[in-house]
Parts: C-alpha cells; sequence; structure tokens
C-alpha cells in the first residue's frame, strides 16, 4: 500500500518537473518579443493622390520611419470615396496595433460626425498624435462662371465644388451673402481645381498652402476672391480678407477656416504602442528637415501641437460643427 502511494507521489512529481521547462521557454518568449513594430505601418490618405492631404503624408512618411524603433516601411494607401468617409473609417474601424495610422481633415470628420455617417463611432475616441500644416482658407472663384465677384452672387444660384473639408465654408458664403448653393462633392482638392477650370462650378474653398499653387498655375483661370483670415498673407498682399468685404467671421469659426490636418490612429491602442507613436511622430514633426521639406512644398508646419493640443484643437472644430449643425444641413 505504501509502495504504491509512493509511486503515485513520485508520477506526481515527475509530471511538475515536466512541465517546469515549457513554464520557462514561455517566459524566455515573452522576454524576447519582439518590439513594435514588427513589420509596415498603413498610413491612410482618406483623398486622391497628388492633394494636399497626400503630399503632406508623403513627405512626413519618411521621418517617421527614421525614429520607429526599428526601420519599417510606412506604406501610403489612398482610399478616396464618398468625399472622405471611406478613408476616415478605414482608419477608425482598424485594429488598434500601431499599424494603421491616418492624416484625416477634422473638418471631414465634423461634418461625417454631424451627419451620423459615423454611426456610433465617436471623433473623441480616436489617437491624436499631431497636426500638419495650419493654413486659412480662400475663396476661389472660375473665369468661366458668370459671376465676377462675390457681390454678385447674392440671391443667386452658386455652384460650390469641393470636398467634405468645406461643406462649413460653403454653408457660411451661403448664409451671409443669402445665394442658393448646390454643393458638388469632389474627392479632392485637385479635381476641384479642374472642375473649377471647367466652369464646372462657381466656386470652391481651397486651404492656402494647396490652393495658390493650384491658382499660380492656371493661368488666370482661377481667381483668389479673399482669404478666410484676420490678415491679408504677405504672399499675395492684394486679396483681401472676408472681413473687409464685409463678411462676419467669428472667432469659433476661424478656428475651423485654419484647421490644418491631423494625423490619427484608431481608439483604442495599447498604452506602449501608443506612446511610441506619440513620441515617434512627435520628434518627426519637429524635425528641421521635415520643416524645409514641408516649405518646399509650401505647406507651413508651425506652430506644431502635441497629441493633448491636438486633441483639444479637433474637439473644438467639432464643436463648432455641432454649434452650427442646421445650417450646414442646409447645404444642398
Amino acid at each position: 500500500m505504501e509502495s504504491s502511494l509512493q509511486k503515485r507521489i513520485l508520477m506526481a512529481l515527475i509530471a511538475v518537473l515536466l512541465t517546469i521547462p515549457a513554464i520557462f521557454s514561455g517566459m524566455v518568449n515573452l522576454s524576447e518579443a519582439a518590439p513594435y513594430p514588427e513589420h509596415d505601418i498603413t498610413f491612410v490618405v482618406p483623398f486622391k493622390p497628388g492633394g494636399g492631404l497626400d503630399t503632406q503624408a508623403r513627405i512626413l512618411a519618411p521621418f517617421i520611419k527614421k525614429y520607429l524603433p526599428k526601420q519599417v516601411n510606412i506604406v501610403v494607401e489612398n482610399h478616396s470615396a464618398a468625399g472622405g468617409k471611406v478613408g476616415a473609417l478605414k482608419v477608425f474601424d482598424a485594429k488598434p496595433d500601431g499599424y494603421t495610422i491616418g492624416i484625416l481633415s477634422p473638418n471631414s470628420i465634423g461634418l461625417l460626425y454631424i451627419r451620423g455617417d459615423l454611426e456610433k463611432r465617436n471623433p473623441a475616441d480616436l489617437i491624436y498624435l499631431c497636426r500638419t500644416g495650419h493654413a486659412p482658407y480662400m475663396l476661389v472663384l472660375s473665369a468661366r462662371s458668370r459671376f465676377k465677384n462675390i457681390h454678385e452672387m447674392k440671391g443667386e444660384r452658386v455652384r460650390f465644388g469641393g470636398t467634405t473639408a468645406v461643406v462649413f465654408q460653403a454653408a457660411l458664403i451661403e448664409k451671409q451673402l443669402d445665394t442658393k448653393m448646390t454643393f458638388i462633392t469632389y474627392d479632392g482638392f485637385p479635381e476641384t481645381a479642374m472642375a473649377a477650370m471647367r466652369g464646372d462650378v462657381d466656386v470652391f474653398f481651397f486651404n492656402w498652402d494647396s490652393g495658390i499653387k493650384h491658382v499660380n498655375a492656371s493661368e488666370g483661370k482661377l481667381i483668389p476672391m479673399f482669404i478666410a483670415a484676420a490678415t491679408r498673407v504677405p504672399e499675395m498682399p492684394n486679396l483681401p480678407t472676408a472681413k473687409e468685404l464685409g463678411l462676419t467671421v467669428e472667432r469659433d469659426v476661424m478656428g475651423v477656416m485654419a484647421a490644418g490636418n491631423m494625423v490619427l490612429a484608431p481608439p483604442g491602442l495599447p498604452v506602449e504602442v501608443r506612446n511610441t507613436l506619440e513620441k515617434v511622430v512627435q520628434t518627426a514633426i519637429n524635425d528641421p528637415e521635415l520643416e524645409n521639406r514641408m516649405q518646399q512644398a509650401n505647406y507651413t508646419m508651425k506652430p506644431t501641437l502635441t497629441p493633448k493640443e491636438t486633441k483639444e484643437a479637433a474637439l473644438g472644430i467639432y464643436a463648432t460643427y455641432l454649434k452650427h449643425k442646421e445650417l450646414i444641413e442646409a447645404v444642398k
């Protein structure tokens, strides 16, 4: 009997001993787990190649790669459809593992939010990494339009072109000029500029950084009307501000008019991955060489924002969209 008990105890000890190598093996694997990132990172752009967001993403991508702990590739992917909705949802719904980031306009997100296109997704849940670019919008007139200035548009039907990022601006113009606005959506600013040069639309809003390049290359087919800023821009001193033409731009609206673009990640990132991305992206946007590259492409990086400041700026924009929801929804 005693012998039988001793055998059972011995067998139990052997079983325990046999599991020890497996336990230690698991511990070694955990300690040797490869740090983030292990493979390429997708950088989503919600519009077609050639526009402002696309250009900024392609300039920024190698600098993000430069400061990552491991030199994986940053692969820019264009997901352009539905005025930026497809690209935005691509970022929202991506697996929160740090392998998908995106460059989005908070204006586009604000519009999708108040229109219900985000469904139950909350923009406040996104991870805000930085702001890229900070420039006011300007109103541009097609030389083929029947209008010669903004005052001729009062009470008239006006064809307004653009991406979802400028629907709010269109709504403001419609209200202040008492026009009847028809908004025609395009999947990028280059397409909008081409439409205006053909005479398919009367006016459109461009942010200054992207817009001035198209204006200068249009051979007089695109005519700047005003800049939505507190002061005139030095590069075009004869271009009046909106206020100088009698248009009222409230302080919160002025923030929307110069919102810039933002680099974002999906909600729910693990803390370690989030910390790594924040540090990498912030280091990248403060790299003097990146600033030089952006300036060469006519984009203004300063002032840069921390992740916290970027989120606060975005939430302020979304609040302004909610405040003017009825005005925006009236744009057809």
